[in-house]
């Protein structure tokens, strides 16, 4: 799960939540795409295009809405998409479709599916147990809308009985929001992937990055 830097100021604003749907899939994709292209670290280390970054997503966001787990942040006054989380059951397996993208994405991929096999073998996980957070992004104008986002979308997993939710990391200013104003905490047993260790076919694909340290997994209890 990755959330994108934001500017505080987006009180007073007349917003609505909302299950993503086809109707808004459009502007989702867009809101998503555009927000995890200019914040989310590896995405820029890897050299990722915004177009294909766009692919990408609309992958994602054309399952979310066949999954009905997924919400968007509405302006009222300009009916555009402002915000977006797109989540899903922990344990359902990818879209096919997602062999489609930009090779460049592997890396990413690798460092998310290795945090999320090292959970499953420690923490075994059954289908509807487990709300997955994969994306969050909010336009920089809207700030603060992470949180109202997320809380809405734990009312769906909630009212689906899901017991938890969890989500993966990327930077430091996502992993305060979910930690210091959502209840999430760090999963003991299950250590963080450092940028600057991690290895991709031999070579550390990320020791560039400077501005984040590792990417880790967080959870939330619903049952306390």
């Amino acid at each position: 799960m990755q959330t994108t830097s934001v500017v505080p100021g987006s009180q007073g604003r007349d917003i609505s939540y909302q299950i993503l749907t086809e109707d808004n899939l459009k502007s989702a994709v867009e809101c998503i795409s555009n927000t995890f292209y200019l914040g989310e670290p590896m995405t820029k280390a890897l050299g990722i295009t915004l177009k294909e970054f766009k692919h990408f997503t609309g992958i994602l966001a054309k399952k979310a809405i066949i999954n009905k787990l997924s919400v968007v942040a509405i302006d009222n006054i300009t009916r555009k998409v402002v915000g977006v989380l797109i989540a899903e059951d922990f344990m359902t397996e990818p879209p096919t479709s997602i062999k489609t993208v930009s090779p460049k994405f592997l890396p990413m991929f690798e460092v998310i599916g290795t945090l999320d096999a090292k959970y499953r073998a420690k923490y075994p996980v059954k289908l509807g147990e487990l709300y997955h957070l994969l994306m969050v992004g909010v336009y920089r104008e809207y700030a603060g809308l992470s949180v109202p986002l997320t809380r809405t979308a734990e009312i769906i997993a909630r009212s689906k009985g899901y017991v938890a939710a969890i989500g993966e990391t990327t930077n430091p200013i996502a992993y305060k929001i979910y930690t210091k104003r959502l209840g999430f905490k760090d999963v003991e047993g299950v250590e963080p992937i450092t940028y600057a260790s991690f290895k991709y076919s031999g070579k550390r694909i990320f020791a560039d990055i400077s501005d984040c340290i590792s990417c880790q997994i967080i959870r939330k209890d619903y049952r306390v």
